[in-house]
């Protein structure tokens, strides 16, 4: 929230730990806003909320992690399981745009079964520790989970699997750094449910020079709430334009001193109990429709106020009459068309 951004170029990607962990079947209000901006298009664009410090496997429903990422801009080819979950709104190059998510619902249908994970993860993981080398001493072989260091997976404890590392790569289900080079054994079923980081994906494969994106003004909501629901106030617009309505929003909620925020996107996004910010967006592009057609049809009845009158398209020559939409119509469709006196 203090106008501090993150920029992207290439393929890569970047990772910010967060102080406590947050397991995902219980994030209650977990609002994640943010600025996005797309300066050149890569093959995808998104941000993620993840447990370790590597990618999942996108090509395998079973396995979740890839897809706690939620994308802002995706230019590959959509495959029958998606590497992330797609936003409702997608950039596209040269724009920029805010999203405002709410990851316990989105992350919701992931972990509905959960619950029967016959593995599930420790708490708290265990760290990282250097009992042996090359079966030395005898008494520490075969290794258990996250210790080391293992040369191949007959070293470790049966159902475990020797973890090879070049440096301080992350051990799935472990803790801590451990030595450099060090490889550790390790439960190849683990499924750790924490979400530990937030990180930022520019991936292009085809050619990991391109791509160039920004991330800004990110902030978490952890308790969403509105002062406005249930008042009673209105203002009037000449522009009913998505911009001019938040910037009334705006001025209501500077006027009111319950109100200790002025986001009229954070505070809309509460009262429409929205999932994500275009959820918003096409509220007020409703009520701007309403208003608007009410107030041009002031010879309008009640049907006009219903929604399906209000998504009729109504032009001044089918009002006034005398076209061949008010006299010719397809018998399958005449209930559909009146003739206008």
């Amino acid at each position: 929230e203090d106008g501090s951004s993150i920029n992207l170029v290439g393929n890569m990607w970047r990772a910010l730990e967060l102080p406590t962990p947050l397991p995902p079947t219980e994030l209650g209000d977990f609002v994640v806003s943010f600025d996005f901006t797309l300066d050149e298009a890569g093959e995808i664009h998104g941000i993620c909320f993840d447990e370790n410090l590597s990618f999942g496997n996108a090509d395998s429903p079973q396995d979740s992690e890839s897809r706690r990422c939620v994308s802002t801009a995706y230019f590959q080819d959509k495959s029958d399981v998606l590497d992330v979950l797609l936003s409702d709104f997608q950039t596209r190059q040269g724009e920029s745009h805010r999203y405002v998510l709410n990851l316990s619902k989105m992350f919701d249908k992931l972990y509905v079964n959960e619950s029967s994970d016959p593995t599930p993860a420790p708490t708290p993981p265990p760290n990282l520790v250097r009992v042996g080398n090359n079966g030395n001493p005898s008494s520490a072989f075969p290794l258990k989970v996250c210790e080391g260091d293992c040369d191949n997976d007959s070293e470790c404890s049966p159902g475990l699997k020797c973890f090879q590392r070049d440096g301080f790569q992350m051990v799935p289900g472990c803790d801590g750094a451990g030595g450099s080079g060090d490889d550790y054994c390790y439960d190849p079923l683990f499924k750790e449910k924490n979400i530990k980081y937030i990180a930022f994906i520019n991936g292009n494969d085809a050619d990991r020079s391109v791509g160039n994106s920004t991330y800004g003004n990110i902030a978490i909501t952890t308790s969403l709430s509105s002062c406005l629901r249930g008042e009673d106030f209105d203002f009037q617009l000449s522009d009913c334009t998505i911009k001019n309505f938040l910037e009334k929003v705006e001025a209501t909620m500077r006027n009111k001193a319950d109100c200790t925020s002025t986001d009229p996107l954070l505070e809309l996004f509460a009262i429409f109990d929205a999932t994500q910010e275009m959820d918003v967006y096409n509220q007020i592009k409703k009520i701007c429709t309403s208003a608007y057609k009410l107030d041009q049809y002031d010879f309008a009845d009640n049907t006009l106020a219903i929604d399906e009158a209000l998504e009729r398209q109504l032009v001044k020559e089918y009002i006034d009459g005398g076209t061949v939409m008010n006299y010719e119509a397809e018998s399958n469709s005449a209930v559909m068309i009146g003739k206008v006196k």
